[in-house]
């Protein structure tokens, strides 16, 4: 399995679609999404259970909003999956079996959290079977 680095091509499609996400909702939300989708500051971090995760930060515009963190990843999920995702033609869904219940799409926004003035959006990059379980557990704890 070849990990993802920040010169591979998929990664700026990632990029540009975390950039979508939060500029559609940067109103909303209170974030700057900024102009430049290349400027965002980004961490890829590869995990030893096998999971990819790549971690956004983005400028807070004000301090007070109307959603939680929790919410706010459960619309970022929502709107990745229902509108952007399905628009891509390079990220395509991750397929587990022959089953629809054996696909999922391939960024899952896993948490969304704020530190001295910054909001973090840490993505799971969904390319593998641990991946898939791992989003597919995260989504079962939700709806517990």
């Amino acid at each position: 399995m070849k990990r993802l680095e920040k010169t591979d091509l998929i990664y700026l499609h990632i990029l540009y679609v975390v950039w979508q996400l939060v500029d559609y909702y940067s109103m909303l939300f209170k974030v700057d999404a900024g102009g430049d989708p290349a400027k965002i500051p980004a961490r890829i971090m590869q995990e030893e259970n096998g999971v990819t995760y790549v971690r956004f930060m983005f400028p807070k515009i004000d301090e007070e909003r109307k959603f939680s963190v929790l919410d706010m990843r459960d619309i970022y999920n929502d709107y990745l999956r229902i509108k952007l995702l399905p628009e891509q033609e390079l990220i395509k869904p991750f397929c587990n079996g022959t089953g629809i219940y054996d696909m999922v799409e391939a960024l899952y926004v896993n948490k969304v959290y704020e530190i001295e003035g910054y909001l973090y959006l840490e993505v799971v990059y969904i390319d593998n079977t641990l991946a898939f379980n791992y989003v597919k557990n995260k989504e079962k704890e939700i709806l517990i």
